[in-house]
């Protein structure tokens, strides 16, 4: 599995070259903002977890690459072709590698669509209200424009910038069952929120009622903390350690507050 898991990647590589040599040929690679993400990790066997049915690192983190012509790379003189089976694809401006940056902000999938309506140069959105069904487009989400401007090093930290992102994921009981990886809609019994901070993760796992999509946050049946400084795979959970009680109860608060509660000041509404 892990070895088809490799073989996938290579095949994308592969893909993606065609597309980036596709734009070159067509004369758009000099006007076209290009983002590669994913819509969820992947586990290979960490934490006796495969595939992407749980809150742990490995399964919410996906990458995000974003290039933007004449703002994160300026091209050099020289060529470099692109990997692709078409022999007859253009060869494409070289791009000097250490002119890439990585932005340690934190970033949701929700992110990507203000932020490609910013970079494209169209009117800022506005903030979902918390009744939104009668708002014609709005967004959860948080231009991270910023963190792409301001990059001036391979890693920089921005300030002002959204202080943790969050990810669920449900379960039928509370003990293994054949559909615990993958529950219907009806059987979600509990519900894991997680909040992802730039030192922890904490999640905890609450009673849920699939009825009305309500959760009874006093009935907490399961907690856990993990380090992203020196435990990054999630393998030692530190809930019940007396140490980081003091951790576990404000990054509770910070959960209950949600994510309205996690924007950069000027985002909020």
């Amino acid at each position: 599995m892990i070895q088809s898991y490799y073989a996938s990647v290579s095949y994308v590589d592969n893909l993606l070259g065609e597309v980036f040599a596709a734009l070159e040929k067509k004369g758009l690679s000099g006007n076209t903002i290009t983002l590669l993400t994913g819509d969820h990790g992947w586990a290979l066997g960490e934490n006796q977890e495969w595939s992407k049915f749980s809150n742990f690192e490995v399964t919410t983190r996906v990458p995000l690459l974003v290039s933007v012509p004449g703002v994160t790379g300026k091209p050099l003189s020289g060529t470099r072709k692109y990997s692709s089976s078409d022999k007859d694809w253009p060869d494409r401006s070289m791009v000097q590698d250490n002119q890439y940056k990585i932005s340690d902000g934190l970033v949701e999938l929700v992110d990507i669509f203000p932020s490609l309506v910013e970079l494209a140069g169209l009117p800022i959105l506005k903030t979902c209200p918390q009744t939104s069904f009668n708002i014609t487009i709005c967004t959860e989400g948080c231009s991270f424009v910023p963190l792409i401007k301001n990059a001036t090093s391979p890693h920089t930290v921005i300030k002002n910038w959204k202080s943790a992102v969050f990810s669920q994921y449900p379960r039928p009981s509370l003990q293994p069952e054949t559909d615990s990886d993958q529950p219907r809609a009806v059987d979600s019994r509990v519900m894991g929120y997680s909040i992802r901070t730039d030192s922890h993760r904490y999640t905890e796992w609450i009673q849920f009622y699939p009825n009305n999509f309500t959760v009874n946050w006093n009935n907490v049946y399961a907690r856990e903390l993990y380090s992203q400084v020196t435990d990054s795979e999630d393998h030692h959970n530190l809930a019940s350690d007396p140490r980081y009680l003091d951790i576990v109860h404000k990054l509770a608060v910070k959960l209950r507050q949600g994510w309205r509660a996690a924007l950069p000041l000027l985002n909020q509404t």
